[in-house]
């Protein structure tokens, strides 16, 4: 009887997986530089990951750096000389290989402070899945543009922004490594019980 018993627990051991959900940050060195309107304003990013998740619940993306807020001067009501910020948009997209669909985040930077620090959270309108991340790569993009303007205002400084830092962050269900040493506890135990 327990020789059954022993072989029983060994093949559930074996077919089950242990999973352990968690959220994985995966740097995104390609990412990261200058974002202007003279020079780059997109850039693409091929990410892999240690381990393939089982199931992926949400994704965002982390972005840090530097922003210099741009300068409008507009023309007021009375013909009065405004001046105002010329705020940024922000678009990642991801596309999902399995669906052909896409995943997009997207932020709009209205803060006059130089430190850059915000996450935005990938989000479908179509029936794209998650299920090109269990292959454990994927292909990321992300495009800085400043917000476009009326007629009755001119540019006085041009927004930019230096990218320092970018994460994927994935919520998901990832296996977990089971150690050799296991099977000698398992072995003990089932020792202890004769």
């Amino acid at each position: 009887m327990r020789g059954y018993l022993l072989r029983i627990v060994l093949f559930l051991l074996l077919i089950s997986t242990p999973l352990h959900a968690e959220m994985v940050e995966i740097a995104l060195p390609d990412i990261q530089g200058l974002y202007s309107v003279d020079s780059t304003y997109t850039r693409t990013a091929h990410f892999q990951m240690d381990r393939a998740p089982i199931e992926v619940h949400d994704v965002w993306i982390r972005l840090c750096g530097i922003a210099d807020t741009g300068l409008l001067s507009c023309e007021g009501p009375y013909g009065q000389e405004i001046l105002g910020p010329w705020w940024t948009h922000y678009e990642a997209t991801m596309k999902d290989s399995t669906t052909g669909l896409l995943w997009g985040a997207s932020y709009t930077y209205e803060d006059s402070s130089s430190a850059l620090d915000f996450t935005m959270k990938f989000q479908t309108q179509s029936q794209a899945t998650w299920d090109f991340m269990k292959q454990g790569t994927g292909d990321l993009s992300l495009m800085w543009c400043p917000l476009p303007y009326v007629l009755t205002c001119s540019e006085i400084i041009v927004p930019s922004v230096e990218i320092t830092n970018a994460h994927l962050i994935i919520d998901g269900d990832f296996p977990v490594p089971v150690e050799i040493n296991t099977w000698g506890a398992i072995k003990s135990l089932y020792s202890i019980s004769k």
